[in-house]
């Protein structure tokens, strides 16, 4: 199965987040206050700063952006800004459910994450994790499987979408989104063609290409690896952004 390429994937960039990237930019920046429309206050490394920026930035939210401080004029320059896609509180799987859900059966894995969301809805205590919930079913409705998880020293999101054959195809193929915590966002494809696996994955932050380049390596499937810079990367299914009428 085409799908089995992800875990090791996924294992090998949340490893090398957690354990050799820690003090790897991209670093979170929390939007205090709207200054102006193109000026915001933000936090970073619990100091704060007035940044301008054409990035129409949302008050009260986290972003990942690439972060340089000239300590001679002490102006700090940022780009790349990328939300994170999920909270801490709504990562719902440990990297090891994770692995187990990749390595399945697809049928069986969607079968069992659906039965797996509809009972963490019915026992949502809040308006918040029932919207959230919702939204990862109304995805998984699309065909796109979100995957949001921790692992040491981290979290992200994974999401998936099987590319259906098209007539006289020869290839199989996955589209991804992922996110994490020191990588920051990730996507592209995996393809399997004449048998032999291929990968691209495309990054937004310069930072992350040098690092994954840098243990390449390291991953089995190297030779069928390419790693590339991409200038904007989105979630393949917005969550936290669906605007849902639950109320009664």
């Amino acid at each position: 199965m085409i799908i089995s390429a992800l875990p090791q994937l996924q294992s090998l960039l949340s490893s090398l987040g957690s354990s050799k990237l820690g003090s790897l930019l991209p670093l979170e920046v929390l939007v205090l206050k709207k200054l102006s429309p193109e000026t915001f206050l933000l936090q970073i490394k619990n100091k704060n700063f007035e940044v301008s920026t054409p990035k129409p930035l949302v008050v009260g939210e986290q972003y990942l952006a690439s972060v340089r401080h000239e300590l001679k004029n002490n102006i700090i320059n940022l780009q790349h800004f990328h939300k994170i896609p999920i909270k801490v509180a709504q990562t719902v799987y440990s990297l090891d459910e994770l692995l187990a859900h990749l390595k399945r059966p697809s049928k069986e894995a969607i079968t069992q994450l659906h039965s797996q969301l509809l009972s963490h809805l019915s026992n949502s205590t809040n308006k918040e994790e029932f919207s959230f919930y919702t939204q990862l079913l109304l995805g998984l409705s699309q065909g796109i499987i979100s995957l949001p998880f921790k692992y040491h020293n981290g979290f992200g999101l994974l999401q998936y979408k099987k590319k259906k054959k098209q007539e006289k195809q020869s290839q199989d193929e996955v589209q991804f989104y992922a996110h994490l915590k020191h990588l920051g966002p990730l996507d592209g494809t995996i393809r399997l063609i004449d048998d032999e696996i291929r990968i691209i994955v495309n990054v937004l932050f310069e930072e992350t290409l040098e690092v994954l380049q840098k243990f390449q390596e390291e991953f089995s499937f190297n030779k069928t690896l390419t790693i590339q810079l991409k200038a904007e990367i989105k979630p393949l299914f917005a969550l936290n952004e669906q605007v849902l009428d639950i109320s009664i």
